[in-house]
Order: structure tokens, then sequence, then C-alpha cells
């Protein structure tokens, strides 16, 4: 019996959420619906929610900082430039404590049901409602490449599916599948699920033929940066599990590194701060060239050096330490950050 979550429940837990701001709320929504049936494997992309939400990427950004402090939502695995070629952050919905949560993955809050119109309520005998215990999810994160076609959900409202790969039975669907699009439609109608009548054998093969088929026109469209960070985001699934589609993403992008490296390298000198850098970063997304690797990572390390102690000057609990790395992943596993933040920690240990 599955003792996690849904949707529905979240959303009525949503309710006395008096703490969120009108763009909060509308971002914590658009997560919700990217997530799994238990709230969990929520890795839109940073480009693609803020479209989704009509804001820019930097005030998605803010949001999502906001949300993670406030306990509505934990990081299963972070995304960035150091953990190779190009990856999401991935998110876990949770129940803050003033919902009767933790703000934690993986630990219990208490949900009332309510009755439904028409149905049958669950209560105790005496009319009442019981208060049930459901566990939130942990944090871990994994994907199969196998279909369920039991379950049909939304298709993602970003993706245009051509009007054939909507119609007829699952196998008919798929065999109508003659986009990048389309297949990601039917993947977001039929989500990933084991027992599933389609398997993953004819659905990589059909995966395989529209790639070969359209691989060489979706690269000439891609001609900036900020066009292979989006085409990655909008494709992801379809990237992670196609060595031939990733591989070609990959060669456009050091083709268009190529032929503007002066420019891009000078950008990067410019970039004087954290922020500048992160914004950077999420514009370049992965660029298999290691001189463009080289030159971003040398850069990030002459910033967080320079800032470091001033920033956790400002900083004065190691909680709040913990809270600023948690929302500036260039800070992860940096050499001039971990030293700076040692010395800092000795000091607050003295101050005590």
């Amino acid at each position: 019996m599955n003792n996690t979550p849904n949707k529905l429940e979240y959303g009525k837990l949503l309710r006395e959420a008096t703490d969120l701001t009108h763009a909060e709320y509308r971002v914590l929504s658009l997560l919700v619906s990217y997530t799994d049936g238990d709230l969990q494997n929520a890795w839109p992309g940073n480009a693609r929610l803020a479209e989704n939400a009509a804001m820019s990427v930097r005030y998605c950004q803010e949001v999502l900082k906001s949300l993670l402090k406030k306990g509505y939502l934990c990081v299963a695995h972070p995304g960035g430039n150091q953990y190779g070629w190009h990856r999401a952050t991935a998110y876990v919905i949770t129940v803050p404590e003033q919902l009767g949560g933790t703000g934690k993955g993986g630990l219990r809050f208490q949900v009332k049901d309510e009755p439904q119109r028409g149905g049958r309520t669950t209560d105790d005998g005496k009319g009442e409602p019981q208060t049930q215990t459901r566990v939130m999810p942990d944090s871990s994160h994994h994907v199969s490449d196998q279909l369920n076609t039991s379950a049909p959900s939304e298709a993602h409202p970003t993706v245009r599916a051509s009007r054939g790969a909507l119609n007829g039975t699952p196998r008919e669907q798929l065999k109508a599948c003659q986009t990048l699009d389309d297949l990601v439609a039917f993947r977001h109608r039929f989500p990933d699920r084991e027992g599933s009548p389609i398997g993953a054998e004819a659905y990589s093969e059909q995966r395989s033929q529209v790639i070969r088929r359209t691989v060489a026109d979706e690269m000439q469209r891609l001609e900036m940066p900020e066009d292979i960070r989006d085409f990655r985001e909008r494709y992801y699934d379809l990237i992670r599990y196609s060595s031939e589609l990733r591989d070609a993403t990959d060669e456009r992008a050091g083709e268009i590194f190529d032929a503007n490296a002066d420019k891009f390298l000078y950008d990067l000198q410019a970039c004087d701060d954290l922020d500048s850098l992160e914004d950077f970063g999420d514009r370049f997304d992965y660029i298999p060239r290691e001189e463009f690797i080289t030159a971003y990572r040398d850069r990030t390390n002459a910033v967080v050096a320079r800032v470091a102690a001033s920033i956790l000057a400002t900083l004065h609990t190691p909680a709040e330490i913990s809270e600023f790395e948690s929302t500036h992943h260039l800070l992860h596993r940096n050499r001039a950050w971990d030293d700076a933040k040692r010395n800092r920690h000795a000091e607050l240990a003295v101050m005590s």
C-alpha cells in the first residue's frame, strides 16, 4: 500500500499556507505539477519554470530560495555545471512546520481526510474524519526508463504534440510520434512506471527512429548558449537516455563556443560576484570545451577567494552559513570557501 501523500492532499494543505506570497504559491504549484505521484522528482530547470510562471529566471531563483528556506521544498539532487553535462536541480515537495510537517523529506506529518461529495468518507464509525499519518518521500532520485500506460496524465504545458500522436491506443500513439515534442508529450501522458504494457524496448526503438530523423534539423535551430540550455531542459529525459542526441547537443554547444569564444570569455571575466557567476552559468549551461571549463572554474575560484571572508562575516551562526551554502551551488566543494568557512566557524566558537 502506498503510504505517501498525493497531490490532492498536498493541495488541501496549501489552503492554510498563509505565509506564501502569490509568486511563491504559483512556483510551488507548478513544481507540484512536475512531480511524480509521490511528490518527488521535480526537475523542470530554472528557465522552463520561469517561463511557466511568467517571471524572470533571476526572480524565479529568488522564489525557489524562499521556498527552500520556508520548508516547502528540499533538494533531492543539486544541479549545476560542476556535475558534468547539464543537470537541473531535482526537488522533493515537503510540508513545513507551520502546516504540521518538518520541511524535510522522509518525515511524517498529519493529514485530515475531508469528506468528498457523492462518495464515502473515511471515519472512525462516529461520523468524524480520522487523522491519518502520511510519510513524505525521501530524497532518493530515481528515474526508470519503463513506461506506464495504465494511468494517462496531462502533457507538459510547454510541449506541443502533433495531432496524430494524441489519438488512438497507447501503441498507436507511440508509433505516431514523429518529433521530439511528440515523444515528450507521450511520456507525460504515460509516465515512467514498472508494469507497463508498452515496455522500454518499444519506446526506445521509436525514440531512436525519431532522433535519427530529426537531430540534424534540431541542431541547426540552436544558435546561442541559451538555445542549448533551453533545449537540454526541454528534452532532458530524451538526452539522458539517448547518447546520439546527447553527443549531438554537446557537439553543437562546442561549435557555438568556438565561433564566439573571445566574446564569451570576455563576458566571464566581467563576472565579479557570486550572483553574476551563477547567472553566467545558467546562461551558458555546460560547454564541452576544456578552455571554457577551466576558465569558468578559475574565475569562480578567484571570485570566491575574494568575497568569501566578507560574506561569512555577515553570517553569525552555523545554520546561517549552511543556509547560504544551500542557495549558492558554486560554493560546493570550493577550497577557498571551505578554508574561509573553517576560519569563520573557529571565530564563532570563540565568540560563544
